[in-house]
């Protein structure tokens, strides 16, 4: 990059342009305040996670569990981006060994009507913006795969190599993208 002080746009992998909504960020901060004193001080938490929000996630999630008589545990951070019927994650995990309090403090609050609908919000502005990638992408020509299920795109871009093309982005456009060869072959 030839320019230090230039603003870039990061895509990057579990990078975000939008901020924890207001209802969120304060409900975190406060649990973390709260780890400074001796009443609450915790390392680990439950095992299972925070009783209060596995019961909120039932509660948000599962209340059809019976008509369908299954339950698919998954990573699913992208889950919230699918809007039609697709299996809310295809993505398999080894291990986990589970989310901080303060993280899980983050959640109780997203469950809320007013904290879902944050998320919502958020989440609204990710696809928005994908799109217009898309639209972008496409209209000069190129193939893309992606749609209004998740926020992130591929796009092939014929006899060039990816660092190539994350290198021109980046010094046209300021924005850092994932080069594909992070994908694999």
């Amino acid at each position: 990059m030839r320019d230090p002080d230039a603003r870039l746009i990061g895509f990057e992998i579990g990078d975000t342009t939008e901020p924890l909504p207001d209802i969120i960020a304060p409900i975190m901060a406060n649990y973390a305040r709260s780890l400074s004193t001796a009443e609450g001080s915790r390392g680990y938490g439950a095992e299972k996670g925070n009783k209060v929000l596995r019961k909120a996630i039932t509660e948000t999630f599962y209340r059809d569990v019976q008509e369908n008589g299954s339950i698919i545990i998954s990573y699913s951070a992208c889950a919230v981006h699918i809007s039609d019927d697709s299996p809310r994650s295809i993505i398999a995990f080894t291990c986990f060994n589970g989310a901080s309090n303060i993280s899980q403090a983050g959640g109780l609050v997203c469950l809320s009507p007013e904290g879902f609908a944050s998320v919502h919000s958020i989440t609204k502005c990710y696809k928005e913006n994908a799109k217009i990638l898309l639209d972008n992408f496409s209209s000069l020509g190129l193939k893309v795969y992606g749609d209004e299920n998740v926020p992130y795109l591929w796009v092939h871009f014929p006899c060039s190599k990816s660092g190539d093309i994350f290198t021109e982005i980046l010094e046209k456009t300021r924005i850092i993208t994932v080069p594909g060869s992070k994908f694999g072959q």
